[in-house]
């Protein structure tokens, strides 16, 4: 079927909804690829960016897992609970264990910190020890956008969900100029800029969390047993199914990283930019164009009337990563 042939049975709304999506798309990938830019120009390819640019694949493969395995889990079950009771019993002890474990995430990180900048820093000192801390508390907010974002894309409020994926990295360019106007940039600000971004999108993604219940919390014990509740042990189930590629994703990027820090200074900086040209525009038309294809052309779910892409269906990706 031809465009104009769907814009006219969809009405122009659709049109209006697919142009808005590709712009906002555009507006993240664009300010992502504005902030490389701007890092490569203010701080070369040296090793502080070398440090920033390999520990930071640790939180990012986080938000991999978050946005990826973990919504195509998450998102089909959540919708099943509240369509059939208006709320997910299981979902308070799953953000308290989301809390649990970005927390041991931070603390694992910190306690294995020799171990992984002997691995993933050409040359590591003090500066790059504060960049590994600092880069530590993106666990949290990452599992929070990622849990927001699959709630989002289970309502039918898709352009919402890509939203949340993409604000953090223009958290940390607005927050990277702010601190060049300042003339406060220093070698810390490339962490500081990211752990600003997931940490501000992070924030206001579990106070919507927390909102989204339209029953009252329990006790904490009760929360806590959540692992009792059939829902939730069948959420377990298929996370696990669906992290095996994950996995293996996450494990040849972190060697890429290995490998590429034995190469010698810079080297790290330089793959981080060529990759960033490389897939900018790939990116851009690959997630924003077939998500919003797949939404104008869903049937509606009988509780809600909104638009429902196909979760639980093998071939439905979540919103990556910007």
């Amino acid at each position: 079927m031809s465009l104009s042939k769907l814009f006219a049975r969809r009405g122009s709304n659709t049109a209006l909804l697919i142009f808005v999506t590709l712009l906002t798309g555009g507006l993240f990938k664009i300010s992502a690829f504005a902030r490389e830019a701007f890092i490569a120009a203010e701080f070369g390819l040296s090793s502080a960016t070398d440090a920033y640019f390999g520990l930071q694949q640790l939180p990012l493969t986080a938000a991999t897992f978050m946005f990826g395995s973990f919504a195509l889990a998450f998102t089909p079950l959540y919708a099943e609970g509240r369509r059939r009771s208006g709320t997910v019993s299981w979902l308070p002890g799953l953000t308290l264990y989301g809390i649990v474990i970005g927390a041991l995430l931070t603390l694992s990180m910190l306690a294995a910190a020799p171990l992984l900048l002997k691995l993933f820093v050409p040359s590591a000192d003090r500066e790059t020890w504060s960049t590994l801390a600092i880069l530590s508390v993106c666990f949290c907010p990452i599992i929070w956008i990622g849990m927001w974002a699959g709630i989002c894309t289970a309502r039918g409020q898709n352009l919402w969900a890509m939203s949340m994926t993409g604000l953090p990295y223009l958290v940390m360019t607005l927050v990277l100029l702010t601190l060049y106007a300042a003339g406060s940039l220093n070698q810390l600000s490339l962490p500081i800029s990211m752990s600003a971004g997931f940490g501000l999108i992070g924030a206001y993604a579990l106070w919507r969390i927390l909102r989204s219940q339209s029953k009252p919390l329990t006790g904490l014990k009760e929360i806590a047993s959540v692992w009792r509740l059939p829902g939730f042990r069948r959420f377990l189930r298929q996370l696990a199914a669906s992290s095996t590629e994950n996995f293996g994703f996450a494990a040849n990027q972190l060697l890429i990283v290995y490998f590429l820090a034995r190469a010698g200074t810079g080297t790290i900086s330089a793959n981080n930019c060529a990759m960033r040209i490389g897939m900018l525009g790939y990116g851009l038309w690959r997630s924003r164009w077939r998500n919003w294809c797949k939404h104008v052309s869903a049937p509606a779910t009988p509780a809600t009337g909104q638009v429902f892409s196909g979760v639980g269906s093998s071939q439905w990706e979540p919103p990556p990563c910007s």
